[in-house]
């Protein structure tokens, strides 16, 4: 079939129960909506849609009209393109999806190309393949509430991916994005190649936990050309790994905040998970990487992990943090401003992973050079 492998609707379709399934949109141009295909109103209120697939998008549903769910379940579909579970293609469609999971889909749970959509209280988990298991992409609005992206493990940039086309509002509210694996960032990847006014995202009661990539951070990465505003309210953003392991909470590409920008990171005071204890955070504290007046990195660690600060005059990088050897900075000056950050009475011990020549009287700085043996640094 074309449009619509299980059901085709071009006036309105209301769904309250029964289910979906088996159904397949196998046109290798027009293969889209595996299991509902719809340019009028589709309603669900309740039932499944499983099992189908699309050899273009929208495995489960493609919506080209308005897409309303109040209620049921979006599972175990595929498209060979893009929106394995949910494909909305409609620039002047305002959507709102709630009391619902998108679970075990291929290739994307949802995929969104729309004026306003509005999550409430989904679950978004168990994305497999090549796309992310949320993609955003140039939304004027975006208002997630009470949502759950959890356990998806794609190849695609990120488990949450936004594409900043004009000037959008991001909103994540009460949210909780843990255990996804991604390319570029474990969590979310915004992006934006064009020149925009001052951009807003904001992460309230939003919990960024446990996530990793096979690239720079496994929590929030930003790769924007454009003035950003991101405030990361309340919440917790911490235990996030990069490629090679080592904790990456954020990273950002380009300069990515401009002179006229603005970050306001959580206060770790702020900082609450109702998974853990009272008073967990206490032992933590921000690392930032700056250059050229801009932070590019940013991790919360806890300072029970901070054994000290590695110095490699070969390898090393000074837009590293230094406190662990694949993540070594590269001057001795370096190490000792990472050395003396985060207001412990004693400055951490910097540990010299390759010979160096010391030109300057280091009386007075207060740290203690130690020469450190390892495999990746031989002596």
């Amino acid at each position: 079939t074309w449009y619509g492998g299980g059901v085709y609707n071009n006036k309105s379709f209301n769904m309250s129960g029964g289910i979906i399934t088996d159904n397949h949109a196998t046109n290798t141009s027009y293969g889209w909506g595996g299991g509902v295909y719809s340019s009028g109103t589709f309603t669900m209120s309740g039932g499944k849609i499983s099992g189908n697939t699309a050899n273009r998008d929208g495995g489960g549903v493609y919506s080209a009209g308005t897409f309303n769910m109040s209620s049921g379940e979006i599972s175990g579909n595929s498209a060979s393109a893009n929106g394995g579970g949910i494909y909305i293609k409609n620039s002047n469609a305002e959507i709102t999806i709630s009391n619902s999971i998108v679970t075990g889909n291929v290739n994307g749970g949802i995929y969104s190309n729309c004026k306003k959509q509005t999550l409430t209280n989904v679950e978004i988990s168990e994305t497999k393949g090549n796309q992310p298991a949320l993609f955003l992409d140039k939304l004027s609005e975006s208002i997630v509430n009470n949502c759950k992206v959890i356990n998806n493990d794609v190849t695609g940039k990120a488990a949450i991916y936004s594409i900043i086309y004009r000037k959008n509002a991001y909103q994540f509210n009460d949210c909780c994005i843990s255990g996804n694996r991604a390319q570029s960032a474990g969590a979310m990847y915004f992006q934006c190649n064009t020149s925009l006014e001052l951009i807003p995202v904001t992460l309230t009661n939003t919990i960024i936990k446990d996530n990793q990539s096979a690239g720079e951070t496994g929590g929030i990465y930003f790769n924007v050309h454009s003035a950003l505003s991101v405030s990361y309210e309340s919440g917790a953003l911490y235990n996030n790994r990069n490629g090679s392991g080592d904790p990456s909470d954020l990273f950002g590409k380009q300069l990515w905040i401009e002179d006229n920008s603005k970050l306001k990171l959580l206060e770790l005071s702020d900082m609450f998970d109702p998974d853990v204890e009272a008073g967990y955070f206490e032992d933590y504290e921000w690392r930032t990487s700056i250059e050229d007046n801009n932070i590019t990195k940013a991790v919360v660690l806890a300072k029970s992990d901070l054994k000290g600060i590695f110095l490699d005059v070969q390898l090393g990088d000074d837009a590293n943090f230094g406190t662990t050897v694949t993540t070594a900075v590269k001057t001795l000056q370096q190490a000792i401003d990472c050395a003396v950050e985060g207001g412990q009475e004693q400055p951490l011990n910097i540990y010299v992973l390759r010979p160096i020549t010391i030109s300057e009287d280091l009386d007075g700085k207060g740290v203690t050079l130690v020469r450190e043996y390892h495999a990746q640094a031989l002596w």
